[in-house]
């Protein structure tokens, strides 16, 4: 049980709720990124940010650790509405199995093109190895809530998660069952000159504020170099595009893992 413990906080250090390379290398939980497409995972209004058909694959092992991560992204626009679909596979070895589909709907408002809200709907199954006594629910249902809008070189969002504070039940011997706490993220993004772009984002939880910030140059749409900050842990990356392939690293290092990396490819449809 303790290990479990250990092993949820390890998620929500590593940001793997949001686990682009491109959003953890540039400080993680940035809102306002729109190029990938499991930045529907953070914010379910950022769809109407990259109209465009798309498929992605993810994968994540942080060193020194048994978790492995990943996740098979696909988005569809249809008209002013746009359709993300997320399988996020997660797995702790000797542990337990986690499978996450997170389905997410944006939608262009009254604001033309510059805004739009948007809702995700997630379920995820968990599987619990060699766990005999396990009688709690192994099936949780959440939602995220999203809505962005741009304002000249700026993008404003605000993104509400787990809205319902769906309850799960880890053992047989919990008397209660716990609640997934809701999560408040504000986020600005910023073009300051074509080819760089910067971002700041204030998440709360219960009563613990949380910041990141992140910067990203590019040379062109060919080579993209990132860095930023999550609280004390400083992070970087790179990325490149040849043609419709794009492929994303994030680095990062702290100080109960130490170096730890991921790497992304996608391909535009």
């Amino acid at each position: 049980m303790i290990y479990f413990l250990f092993v949820l906080g390890l998620f929500s250090f590593f940001d793997f709720n949001s686990p682009s390379p491109r959003i953890y290398s540039l400080g993680g939980f940035q809102l306002n990124l729109y190029e990938d497409v499991s930045d529907s995972l953070l914010n379910p209004a950022n769809g109407i940010r990259y109209p465009f058909k798309k498929f992605s694959i993810f994968y994540t092992k942080p060193y020194n650790t048994d978790i492995y991560i990943s996740i098979f992204s696909l988005r569809y626009p249809l008209k002013d509405t746009v359709y993300d679909f997320n399988l996020k596979l997660n797995a702790v070895s000797s542990v337990y199995n986690e499978i996450e589909l997170n389905t997410s709907v944006s939608k262009f408002i009254g604001w033309g093109l510059n805004g739009g809200i948007g809702v995700s709907l997630y379920g995820v199954i968990l599987d619990y190895e060699g766990d005999s006594s396990f009688t709690g629910n192994k099936l949780l249902l959440g939602i995220h809530l999203g809505i962005t809008k741009r304002i000249k070189r700026f993008d404003l969002s605000i993104a509400l998660q787990n809205l319902n504070q769906p309850e799960v039940k880890f053992s047989k011997n919990s008397s209660e069952y716990s609640k997934i706490r809701s999560k408040v993220l504000v986020g600005i993004g910023a073009r300051i000159l074509p080819f760089v772009w910067s971002g700041f984002t204030i998440f709360k939880e219960k009563d613990d504020f949380s910041s990141s910030f992140g910067i990203e140059a590019g040379i062109g749409e060919v080579v993209k170099f990132r860095i930023g900050m999550n609280e004390d842990e400083f992070r970087w990356g790179v990325g490149f595009s040849f043609n419709k392939f794009k492929i994303d690293f994030g680095f990062g290092s702290n100080e109960f893992l130490g170096f730890n990396w991921m790497a992304n490819i996608s391909y535009g449809l």
